[in-house]
C-alpha cells in the first residue's frame, strides 16, 4: 500500500474489511493492468452486490473490460462453489 502514501497530506486507513480489494486498489491507481489475480480475489471473497460496488467506485477505464472479466469470474465461481472448487480460478 505504499503507493497511497505518495499524497502525504492524505491520512489512510486500511480495515481489515476491504483487504480482498486492496490489491485492486494498488492496480488501479498505478494504472497496472494485470488485474486478473485481483479480481480472483475479490470474487473469492466479497459477495457479488460488493464486487460490483466496488467496480463502480474505482472507475476502470472502459478499455480494461473489468466487467466482462468479472461478469465471467462470478459465474464461474458460482459453479464452481457448488462442487467446493472455487480454488480453480486461481489457475486459469
Amino acid at each position: 500500500m505504499e503507493t497511497l502514501c505518495e499524497k502525504t497530506d492524505l491520512t489512510i486507513t486500511i480495515s481489515d474489511d476491504i483487504m480482498p480489494v486492496a490489491g485492486l486498489i494498488r492496480k488501479r491507481i498505478t494504472n497496472d493492468r494485470n488485474i486478473h489475480q485481483e479480481l480472483v480475489h475479490l470474487v473469492r471473497n466479497m459477495d457479488e452486490d460488493d464486487v460490483y460496488s466496488w467496480l463502480d467506485v474505482l472507475r476502470f477505464p472502459a478499455d480494461w473490460y473489468v466487467d466482462r472479466k468479472v461478469g465471467l469470474l462470478l459465474r464461474q465461481h458460482k459453479f464452481l462453489s457448488k462442487y467446493e472448487a472455487g480454488w480453480l480460478l486461481e489457475y486459469f
